[in-house]
């Protein structure tokens, strides 16, 4: 037990300590900024509502705003009632409702650059639609992640496009900006929102993402 919490203090202290990636680094034209799930239902309201998670909108505004003109992937959840997702989460985000919208201080910087996506399981990476802007957008090959929840959708998406590019012998990279990630807090589950963080930056920078401070 004390060997694990040095090497969980290691950890924190890693990735307290990480560098900015300069824009201007990515091509534009072969790089996209993936934004996940920063819809009301995760921000404002909703049984999956958090404060914390709030606190990434201006940073990935600020994100935006850099890359104008980037291409832009929005994804978002968008259920049913009879989704299967409910078997495991909460009901939340349900069709034609203001939690499945994207947050309105975001909806500016959707433009003929973007893209939307209803999701209706935690890894957007499974979504038809998703593979169909993967194919029409083969030149991408730099994708800037952000959005929530760190543990859950975001590390999905990252990890299974690493591996899919893996897989394929296509060199891309993968980038996760700490400042635009966030997660939440919830004390039934022991669902720590700062232990989950640390954790999942640890286990996508094992796998190949590029964890940075920002992105300026």
């Amino acid at each position: 037990m004390e060997k694990m919490i040095d090497n969980l203090n290691k950890i924190n202290e890693k990735y307290k300590n990480l560098k900015a990636l300069s824009l201007k680094e990515l091509d534009k034209d072969c790089t996209a900024i993936v934004v996940v799930d920063v819809i009301n239902g995760f921000i404002r309201e909703g049984n999956l509502f958090s404060d914390r998670i709030g606190e990434i909108i201006k940073p990935i505004e600020v994100l935006l705003k850099k890359g104008g003109d980037y291409k832009k992937l929005f994804i978002k959840d968008v259920h049913t009632k009879e989704s299967l997702e409910f078997e495991t989460y909460p009901s939340h985000c349900l069709v034609d409702t203001r939690e499945s919208e994207i947050v309105d201080e975001l909806k500016g910087y959707i433009d003929d650059n973007s893209h939307i996506i209803c999701k209706n399981s935690t890894n957007a990476f499974v979504n038809e639609e998703f593979s169909k802007w993967l194919k029409v957008n083969e030149k991408v090959k730099n994708y800037m992640i952000v959005g929530d929840c760190t543990d859950i959708c975001v590390m999905q998406l990252a990890l299974t496009l690493k591996a899919y590019h893996n897989e394929k012998n296509i060199k891309n990279r993968i980038i996760v900006p700490r400042n635009c990630v966030e997660t939440y807090n919830l004390d039934v589950t022991y669902h720590d929102g700062e232990l989950l963080n640390i954790m999942s930056f640890y286990m996508m920078d094992l796998n190949g993402i590029e964890i940075v401070e920002k992105i300026i």
